[in-house]
């Protein structure tokens, strides 16, 4: 029987397409043929995270649920370009390399509240429909959200980073959460566009806080957070009031 199309996929092909049933594209919602399409890959999607194969680049599937699994060393979580309609749910999950979700589309909620994620958090030009939830996250490595946009909140309230958190041009259509949040490099905002308030009270940040020419609708707020070297704001634009009260600096401050 034939492979699936899709470069590097091995799944057989559906009899009908060249496709296996992964990457084969949905129907439209009012077709006959939609609910078992769907019933389908949701019913292949639990069997390969059951299998503990979390490779689903380039796949067009319903909705993804792997909280409180862990994910062996030998495998990533891929999910790259892949097409999610319903929510992400990887709460609690220990996931011993990346997270790989570049350029993936989940037209909900992304949650990945309490996750350990032992490499990186590849999200860059990924586009998250609803919330971002990556409450009490630990990424042992770095975490780029580059370019990517979020319709709702992005919150990384209490979250453990190891190395740079990375937003260049990204777009949070609500608040951008890192209250409480250690980052262990420095925290990159230039040019990113936040539709709510900057939240970084009480945050450590081991490298620099970089938000040159990013636009923030509401408030951004600093106050007794830590950061060890610059906090730039050069063109930025804040909707609101920019309070560092308490917050200890080790660099400079520039606010224009």
């Amino acid at each position: 029987m034939a492979t699936c199309r899709y470069g590097g996929c091995s799944e057989t092909a559906r009899s009908d397409s060249a496709w296996c049933i992964l990457h084969l594209d949905f129907p439209k919602e009012d077709d006959p043929e939609f609910t078992r399409i769907r019933d389908e890959k949701q019913l292949k999607t639990k069997e390969k995270i059951k299998g503990d194969d979390l490779n689903f680049e380039g796949t067009n599937i319903y909705s993804v649920d792997a909280s409180d699994l862990s994910i062996s060393a030998q495998n990533n979580a891929i999910f790259k370009n892949a097409t999610i309609k319903g929510r992400v749910k990887f709460e609690r999950t220990k996931i011993e390399k990346d997270a790989s979700f570049e350029g993936a589309k989940i037209e909900k909620n992304a949650s990945f509240a309490g996750a350990e994620i032992g490499g990186k958090a590849r999200f860059e030009e990924a586009e998250i429909g609803g919330d971002a939830t990556f409450a009490g996250v630990e990424i042992e490595g770095e975490a780029w959200f580059k370019r990517a946009k979020i319709g709702g909140y992005a919150t990384f309230a209490g979250a453990q980073i190891g190395g740079d958190v990375r937003f260049e041009e990204t777009e949070i259509g609500g608040d951008a959460w890192f209250g409480g949040a250690e980052i262990g490099g420095d925290a990159w905002f230039g040019g990113a566009e936040i539709g709510g308030d900057a939240w970084f009270r009480g945050a450590q940040i081991a490298g620099d806080a970089r938000f040159e020419e990013a636009e923030i609708a509401g408030d951004a707020r600093f106050e007794e957070a830590e950061i060890a070297g610059d906090a730039r704001f050069e063109a930025a634009k804040i909707g609101g009031e920019a309070c560092f009260e308490g917050a200890e600096i080790g660099g400079t401050l520039n606010l224009v």
